[in-house]
């Protein structure tokens, strides 16, 4: 039994080793793309939110294109403007993250996409630069992974070497990354929610404050803590996530209030969504790493440099017994 989990384990290696590495490693850098965001001096009482939007806003105008702003979670974190502009061809083509001084609505920086190398790493991630739909190759990967971390995990419950030490260790990152990729790798369900009807459109009404509109809603709803906005070009009401203390404080457990901000009146209070969507989230966040920065990401950025160095030391293993019996190294 233990001879055929060794040929498992070393012909599933030896098939997608060279693929499944780069793979791995690139989602692990991928994890640390945020790294370049600036950091803030706090100094005093932050700026309000008209002043950090006006600040976001002498890049591009107002009603241009979709909004959001996510307040900050630390005092030396900046708050996120993102743009995306409802005419692409009059506009950027990707989505623009403005990082603005809280305390003294400054722009700190502008970045439009992720820039081309972690872009072309996230391509690589999500479709191996392959065209057309690359799902399937992605599930066949998964597979592979799957059975090389079970196979590795059965022939290494006994096992003494520095080969086996690393794939243990390595084992849970991997296994938590794999099952959260997994479920993101699942398509939508075709049967949704049934339709409400739909919201009032405020397309032809001024933008209003934001600060005025933000104390109503903190006045009515004192255990709400705002974490973001989002409007869009075509005036449809504000969306506003609150985190609702006792609950865990991530966007699946968010409290959504759609907001008619020209009457300043809640049009709907919404729960997480439902089950499917939540568990999707969850997923999303898991494989992002960001549920306990930073050792979430240092424990799965581990799982990629253990696999990674789990096959140096496994091929020189191998080599070295064959050379030990006398048997020619490009033998399989």
């Amino acid at each position: 039994m233990k001879w055929g989990w060794r040929r498992l384990h070393r012909w599933l290696v030896w098939s997608v080793g060279f693929l499944l590495i780069p793979w791995v490693m690139s989602g692990c850098l991928l994890l640390w793309q945020d790294l370049g965001i600036p950091r803030v001096r706090p100094a005093g009482n932050p700026a309000s939110l008209d002043r950090i939007l006006a600040a976001a806003q002498t890049l591009f105008p107002a009603r241009s294109g979709d909004w959001r702003l996510v307040l900050p979670r630390r005092p030396d974190d900046p708050v996120k403007v993102v743009y995306v502009a409802s005419d692409p061809f009059g506009g950027p083509e990707a989505p623009v993250s403005v990082y603005i001084d809280p305390y003294r609505a400054e722009v700190l920086a502008s970045t439009e996409g992720r820039g081309p190398f972690w872009e072309w790493l996230y391509r690589f991630h999500t479709s191996l630069l392959v065209p057309g739909d690359t799902r399937w190759l992605l599930w066949v990967l998964s597979a592979a992974l799957a059975g090389i971390l079970a196979s590795g995990a059965r022939l290494s419950r006994r096992g003494k070497s520095r080969h086996a030490r690393i794939g243990l260790t390595a084992v849970p990152a991997l296994t938590l990354s794999l099952v959260s990729g997994l479920l993101l790798l699942m398509p939508l369900p075709t049967a949704g929610p049934e339709p409400r009807p739909p919201l009032p459109s405020l397309q032809d009404r001024p933008l209003p404050p934001l600060t005025p509109v933000v104390d109503r809603i903190a006045h009515r709803h004192p255990d709400l803590e705002l974490r973001e906005i989002l409007w869009t070009a075509d005036g449809s009401p504000w969306r506003l996530a609150y985190h609702r203390p006792g609950t865990p404080d991530l966007e699946p457990a968010w409290t959504i209030v759609y907001l008619d901000p020209g009457n300043e009146t809640v049009l709907r209070i919404s729960a997480p969504l439902e089950s499917y969507a939540t568990l999707r989230r969850w997923a999303y966040l898991i494989h992002r790493g960001v549920l306990a920065e930073p050792w979430e990401r240092l424990v799965l950025t581990w799982g990629g440099v253990g696999l990674t160095m789990t096959a140096f030391t496994g091929v020189f293993a191998w080599w070295r017994k064959r050379r030990r019996h006398g048997i020619p190294a490009v033998q399989i």
